[in-house]
């Protein structure tokens, strides 16, 4: 359908993916200049198109699973590839995602007869499984723009079998920059 041109987000995304096994996904974003940092995010920047790569983690040592990032050579080489085949009066950006970062705080009374040592460090584990299951559970998707609502974890720490209760819940927003 794209006939080897960058023309829609349909055709740049679906070019990447053809061409580059070693991305998972792309993010096309039209109208938008994206040099890497939030500092430097303009959406309102007609004739510039940004590419966010993820790279594929499966089956890999990536370095952090939880935040997959492309290699500058891949980058490079995607920028390169695309240049060829976009128009010439779109000025191209191909960029790693940012993430945004979640941090709970809470004291939580585990039910009788489970080790606090053993069943903290579980609960670590799930609640960051929970939220980065792109990392852990093969078919799970990595979304863009997605949100998490403080109740949605709050309830997802009560459900354990382990808890009894918690108390002093907060939740922090960490971006970077």
């Amino acid at each position: 359908r794209h006939k080897n041109l960058a023309i829609a987000i349909w055709d740049y995304e679906r070019v990447i993916l053809q061409n580059f096994s070693e991305v998972y996904k792309v993010k096309c974003l039209n109208h938008t200049r994206y040099e890497g940092t939030y500092s430097s995010i303009n959406e309102a920047a007609p004739g510039h198109v940004s590419l966010i790569i993820v790279s594929n983690i499966r089956n890999k040592n990536a370095v952090d699973p939880l935040k997959p990032r492309t290699s500058l050579v891949t980058l490079y080489d995607i920028e390169a590839f695309i240049s060829k085949i976009k128009s010439p009066y779109v000025n191209l950006y191909v960029n790693n995602p940012l993430f945004e970062e979640v941090k709970v705080k809470f004291n939580v009374m585990l039910r009788a007869g489970f080790d606090k040592g053993i069943y903290q460090k579980k609960l670590e584990e799930a609640i960051i499984q929970f939220l980065s299951p792109w990392a852990f559970e093969k078919g799970s998707d990595i979304v863009f723009g997605g949100k998490i609502h403080k109740s949605v974890i709050l309830h997802f720490v009560e459900e354990q079998e382990y808890v009894d209760y918690i108390t002093c819940f907060e939740m922090y927003h960490i971006v970077p920059d």
